[in-house]
């Protein structure tokens, strides 16, 4: 399974991370002081931040926390998937590598319990 490790988070990072991700989500990535590690690739937990930062701005505006501390996350995650793209562009087309992982589809889905 792909591993993602984003360092030199802010307490600011951690803690919207930790305010806007649903059960589902949580069980996904695991977090410090400082750090996440997300049980996915680049691109999925990508996505799944970008939603993230999409819901906070429904429910919180786009003009403060949690939304503008979920973006540095984005960037860098987007930095990881851009890194990884350019490394997998030499190799061959591959039809399966192009789905989506039905797990996203899952980590997506908004927790109708919380």
């Amino acid at each position: 399974m792909a591993e993602v490790k984003l360092t030199k988070l802010t307490n600011d990072n951690v803690r919207a991370l930790r305010e806007t991700m649903s059960s589902e989500q949580a069980a996904k990535v695991r977090l410090t002081a400082t750090t996440a590690v997300f049980e996915m690739s680049a691109e999925e937990a990508a996505i799944m931040v970008s939603y993230l930062q999409s819901q906070a701005a429904q429910d919180h505006g786009a003009t403060g926390h949690p939304y503008k501390s979920l973006t540095a996350v984005r960037r860098k995650l987007e930095a990881l998937e851009a890194s990884e793209t350019s490394a997998t562009a030499s190799t061959p087309f591959s039809p399966t590598a192009q789905k989506a992982p039905e797990a996203l589809a899952e980590l997506l889905r908004l927790d109708s319990n919380e």
